[in-house]
Order: structure tokens, then C-alpha cells, then sequence
């Protein structure tokens, strides 16, 4: 009887270490280069500073309206049929510089306009690797043998979800160019976490996080959605959206396009970009001081000729270095709020 009680308390010690085994027989999941942070699943923030930035540069009221985004892969039933609420919901967050519309008839006459249209691309379960152990353990020394016996499983899942977004004039018909959002997210699920990890990546950014597993491919979805559509209206509005999603990074196609599209701006507008810009850089820059620090600028950063002429070198360069000053600025501030409340 005393055999039999010790192999039940034996049971979960042995289950556990066939579990560990069983890890060990499963190759490690390879993370992103970027690292994976732990980040919340809404990005609520990174729309409403997005939406801010459209005041910033002085920008007209944009009116949008919202085709359906429907499911265009295979995956029928293992994700949602349309996910417009979704887009709709994100840009609503942006603020009161952003209208949406019900019909394409509601856009008002000389409006700025614009549709948008778009699909879930791709849904793929690309990597599965599962694997169990089984280990035993037997004693007695010739007194009578007894056995105790434990299995583990253990197993990881990858998956791939593609979201595409494009935007076009509802005046003319003409798609606008640069002004696609084509993104997709890895999904990595272990069995036996409670959460997921994931990275999306695409032609505008990249980076990485972490939701809980109950959430699924839906709440992944919709991180996607609202990363999407903050990308959509940075490139419309030639705004550094990078800079409000977490742990973003431009890729360098992005900031050519940019660069090109300022040749098309107003003499007028090139000057508002370039000094909500500089006002990241230099806190105390003033419309009457703009020229001395873009001299300034180019000076610091190598953007030639050195003088006060804005051209959209000068333009590409505010916005390549722009992530690392605000990262200082960020840090700088967190210092003084805690030698403050040191002081206090």
C-alpha cells in the first residue's frame, strides 16, 4: 500500500519532467529581430497621436469612407467574414479631423475624400510541431518490482494573417499613390502558455508584442486593423506614423515615397511640415526663428547646402532621426519626473 501512495505523489513529478522533455524534442520558436515587448492588444494611443499630428500640420478635415473588408482566403469560418467595423472603429479613434461617412454620397462638395478598400489576404497555419515523452521509473531491488510511469505533450503553432488596405479618390476614381497598407502578423501559440506572441511586418513598418491567448486570431486582427490604419493615414497625410506604434521602424521605401510626394506640397505646406517637425527637435523653435534652425539641423545631421532653404532632403532627414530624438526626449523627461518626485 505504501508503494501504490508513493507512485501517486510520483504521478505529477513524472508528468512534469515528460513535459519538460517534450519541450526539449521541439525546436525553440525563432523570435523576430525586433524584439517582442509586451504591449497591450488596442492601440488606442498610437490613433488618438496620429489623429494629433493632423493638427500639427495643419490639415484639412479628411472625410473617409469605408468599403467592406472581407475574408478572401480559404479560412472560411475560422475568420471573421468582414472586418469593416474593425478599420471603422480605428479610424473613429483618430479624433475630429476624421469623418466617416456612411455612403460615398455623403461626401461633402470639394472635400478632402477618400475610400477605402481592402481584404483579409492571407490566413495560414504554416508551421505545427508537436512532440510527447514518456518516462518511467521502476524500483524495489529484487523485493518486488513497482513502476510509476508520466507523459507529457508539449507543441507550437505559427500562423500567418495578411491584411491589405489601398485608398482612392471618390471624385476622380484614381488611386492615390504610396497610400496602401499591405501588412501581415505572425502568430506564435506554445500549448502550454497562457499567451501568444506576435510581429507584424510589412511595407511600412515593423514590430512585435504579446496578447493573451483567450484573445486568438480575432484580437490579432484587430491589432492589425488598427496598425493598418494608423500606416494608411500617415502615408496620406505624409505624417511619421512610426513614431506612435510601439517599437516601430520605417522601412527606407517609405521615407523615399514621402520624399518624393513633398515635391508635390505647396511652398506654403513645406514650410508647416518642416516646422512641426523641427518643433520635436527644438522645443523652442518660433515661426520667426524657423530659419535659423533649419541652418541649425542641417548643420547637426550633414544635410547640405548648410542654409535655410527647405527641400526634401532636408524633409527625409527630419524624419529618419526623428524615432531617436523622441526616444531621448522620453527618457530625458521620465529623469526629471523622478528627481522631482526624489525632490519631493
Amino acid at each position: 500500500m505504501k508503494k501504490i501512495y508513493f507512485l501517486l505523489l510520483l504521478m505529477p513529478f513524472l508528468t512534469g519532467c515528460a513535459t519538460g522533455v517534450a519541450k526539449k524534442m521541439i525546436p525553440k520558436l525563432e523570435q523576430p529581430k525586433q524584439e517582442v515587448v509586451e504591449n497591450t492588444t488596442k492601440y488606442n494611443v498610437s490613433l488618438e497621436k496620429i489623429g494629433d499630428m493632423l493638427y500639427q500640420v495643419k490639415s484639412n478635415d479628411i472625410y473617409i469612407y469605408i468599403s467592406p473588408i472581407t475574408n478572401k482566403t480559404a479560412a472560411v469560418g475560422k475568420l471573421p467574414e468582414d472586418i469593416e467595423g474593425m478599420i471603422k472603429s480605428a479610424f473613429l479613434n483618430m479624433g475630429y479631423k476624421v469623418h466617416i461617412v456612411t455612403s460615398p454620397e455623403a461626401f461633402p462638395q470639394n472635400s478632402e475624400a477618400y475610400v477605402i478598400e481592402g481584404e483579409i489576404s492571407e490566413f495560414d497555419a504554416i508551421r505545427a510541431k508537436e512532440a510527447s515523452a514518456n518516462i518511467g521509473l521502476s524500483f524495489g531491488k529484487g523485493m518486488g518490482e513497482s513502476e510509476g510511469e508520466g507523459e507529457g505533450e508539449y507543441s507550437y503553432k505559427e500562423i500567418h494573417l495578411g491584411l491589405d488596405l489601398r485608398a482612392y479618390n471618390p471624385f476622380t476614381g484614381e488611386y492615390i499613390p504610396f497610400a496602401v497598407a499591405k501588412n501581415k502578423i505572425t502568430i506564435k501559440k506554445i500549448a502550454d502558455s497562457n499567451k501568444i506572441s506576435f510581429f507584424i511586418a510589412g511595407n511600412g513598418f515593423g514590430f512585435g508584442g504579446q496578447a493573451k491567448v483567450q484573445n486568438g486570431v480575432h484580437e490579432s486582427l484587430r491589432v492589425l486593423s488598427e496598425a493598418s490604419a494608423v500606416e494608411l493615414l500617415g502615408k496620406l497625410k505624409l505624417l511619421p506614423y512610426w513614431t506612435v506604434i510601439p517599437n516601430a521602424i520605417p522601412e527606407p521605401q517609405v521615407i523615399n515615397n514621402f520624399k518624393r510626394k513633398f515635391h508635390s506640397l505647396s511652398t506654403e505646406d513645406q514650410v508647416i511640415y518642416t516646422y512641426a517637425l523641427l518643433s520635436k527637435y527644438y522645443p523652442n523653435i518660433t515661426p520667426e526663428t524657423i530659419d535659423n534652425y533649419i541652418i541649425r539641423f542641417k548643420r547637426e545631421y550633414g544635410v547640405y547646402p548648410i542654409n535655410a532653404d527647405i527641400t526634401p532632403e532636408l524633409f527625409a532627414k527630419l524624419l529618419i532621426n526623428l524615432p531617436k530624438t523622441e526616444l531621448k526626449r522620453s527618457i530625458s523627461s521620465k529623469r526629471e519626473e523622478l528627481l522631482k518626485s526624489i525632490v519631493e
